[in-house]
């Protein structure tokens, strides 16, 4: 029986990142929000819960080009992007 592995992550700041995590992160010229979904070896792969950004429903980035977010702004966010 194999045991799976579980890696560990941390952002820009140097703060772990979970699965689950709410995180911001750029694409292009813009910072995207997205919570994480799942840890890779190298990578994270992020569900995005941003409106501007519907072609693609999840992205993969480095963990140090992410960076947590969390407290009762991002909360607000999250509830109103669930509504549309």
């Amino acid at each position: 029986m194999s045991k799976s592995k579980i890696f560990e992550h941390n952002d820009r700041l140097n703060r772990p990142l979970h699965v689950g995590d709410c995180v911001v992160f750029p694409v292009y010229n813009n910072l995207r929000v997205g919570i994480i979904e799942k840890i890779m070896p190298v990578m994270v792969r992020i569900i995005v819960r941003d409106h501007a950004f519907k072609y693609k429903k999840s992205i993969i980035r480095y963990p140090s080009d992410v960076s947590l977010v969390e407290g009762p702004e991002v909360t607000m966010y999250m509830l109103k992007l669930n509504g549309q």
